[in-house]
Parts: C-alpha cells; sequence; structure tokens
C-alpha cells in the first residue's frame, strides 16, 4: 500500500487531490483524530471516486481537473482492486483523459494493443476495446408464389384447370452478430481479431460514421454500402457526442 507518514500526508492531499477530496478527507481525519493507514487509504479512495463523479458529471469536464485526478490516484493506488474501485471511476476517468489527448493531436501514452496483427509501420495504437460483437445487415431473398387461372367444365367430376405460376421476390433486412473478438483504433486505421473474421480498415476507405449508445456503427466507401456494426458497450466513448473542453 502506497502511504506516506501522517505528518506529510494532509499536506500531499490539498497540493495534489482535488478540492472536494481534500474536503472529504480533512473532515473525517479531525474526527478519527490521525487514522490508521488502512483507514487513510479507504478515505481517500473513496474522496477520490467521489471527485470523479463530481468532474465528469460536468458538460464536458475540464482538462485541468482531470489531469489533477490521474495524478492523484498515482499518488494512493497501490492494486487492480484500487483501479477498479467506485464502478470503474478509474476507467472513465481514463477514457476522458484519452479524449482530452486525442482532442489536443496527443496519442495516449497509456494505450496498448495486445492483438495478433501486423501493425502498420508508422502507425500509433489509440485504443483496444475487448469483447467487441461486430454485427452486420444481412439481407435474404425468398419467393412468394400465387397462381391464377379459370376452369373449365369437360363433364360431370371433370374440369380442365388452365392457369399460371408467379413468384414474386421479398426480401428481410436483419442485423446478425458476425464475430466478437477485439477492436483496435490506431491514428490510421481500425483493426478486429475475432474467432472467425479478422480485417484492417484504413480510415480513408470510410464514408461515414453513425453513433450508438453502446458502440459505433460505420459505412465503408463501397457501392450498395451496408452498416457495420461495433458493440464496444461504451457509446459515449467509442464516438463522444460533442467536443471537449481543453482547459
Amino acid at each position: 500500500m502506497k502511504m506516506v507518514n501522517n505528518k506529510s500526508f494532509p499536506s500531499l492531499l490539498q497540493c495534489h487531490l482535488h478540492s472536494s477530496l481534500w474536503t472529504k478527507y480533512k473532515e473525517r481525519y479531525e474526527v478519527l483524530q490521525r487514522p490508521c493507514e488502512t483507514e487513510q487509504h479507504r478515505l481517500i479512495l473513496n474522496g477520490w471516486v467521489t471527485a470523479v463523479d463530481k468532474v465528469l458529471a460536468e458538460d464536458p469536464p475540464g482538462n485541468d481537473e482531470v489531469q489533477k485526478l490521474m495524478t492523484a490516484v498515482t499518488q494512493f493506488a497501490s492494486s487492480a482492486n484500487d483501479m477498479s474501485a467506485g464502478g470503474g471511476a478509474f476507467s472513465r476517468l481514463m477514457k476522458y483523459a484519452a479524449i482530452l489527448l486525442v482532442t489536443n493531436g496527443i496519442i495516449p501514452k497509456f494505450a496498448s494493443m495486445n492483438l495478433p496483427i501486423n501493425l502498420e509501420k508508422g502507425g500509433t495504437v489509440v485504443w483496444t476495446f475487448v469483447n467487441c460483437e461486430y454485427i452486420m445487415d444481412k439481407t435474404t431473398r425468398k419467393y412468394v408464389s400465387s397462381s391464377h387461372g379459370v376452369s373449365v367444365r369437360l363433364m360431370r367430376g371433370v374440369y380442365y384447370r388452365r392457369s399460371s405460376f408467379t413468384g414474386k421476390p421479398v426480401e428481410k433486412t436483419e442485423r446478425v452478430r458476425v464475430d466478437s473478438g477485439s477492436l483496435g483504433v490506431t491514428d490510421k486505421h481500425l483493426y478486429f481479431v475475432g474467432k472467425a473474421k479478422s480485417f484492417r480498415l484504413p480510415y480513408t476507405k470510410i464514408t461515414s460514421f453513425e453513433p450508438f449508445s453502446n458502440g459505433i456503427g460505420i459505412f465503408r466507401d463501397t457501392k450498395n454500402a451496408k452498416p457495420e456494426i461495433f458493440v464496444t458497450q461504451d457509446g459515449w466513448f467509442t464516438y463522444p457526442p460533442s467536443p471537449v473542453k481543453a482547459g
């Protein structure tokens, strides 16, 4: 556990952490009169999560606040449990930090791509989405038959029918799950690696993007292109709905 001595700890908080975190910790610290290290850590973590929720509730969050909270977490986070605390507060903050960096033309240094791909020379990884579903629109066609004609009575109980048969094509389009895997985003391409299908798609071959609440759709620059959808479960992050405030 990353801790410092009791004398320097409060001043460290006030200098490096968000004001709401400092206030929350200070009040609790005074009540407990120098809590033990375990209690210190719990207070800091809870306060930091509260600060993250407050900052990310702003529309949009500011660069200074996000960077301050990113710096703060390095002061006390010591385990994977810390990073996953507060309903994924660290993950959400890191994604906002990535958006801020990309908006300012900077590739996030904390991004990684552990995919079995041949990354194009000069390409830089921006983000990797795991457990991503790849969905496409599939059109099926079937023929609905019909016949018409007239019947002529030749004799009792015997008829002759002259008719014609026609078939009308009926098309049905539905969205089907093609595969699931990882979606890698670089500064030049999209990479998808699944169990049955893998491909690299340059942005220059994409005509348009369609945002969804749980992912993003693309239309390739081809004739009769159909939407291809990547379900990342992070629609707000995959395709931010509004510009991000720079400071």
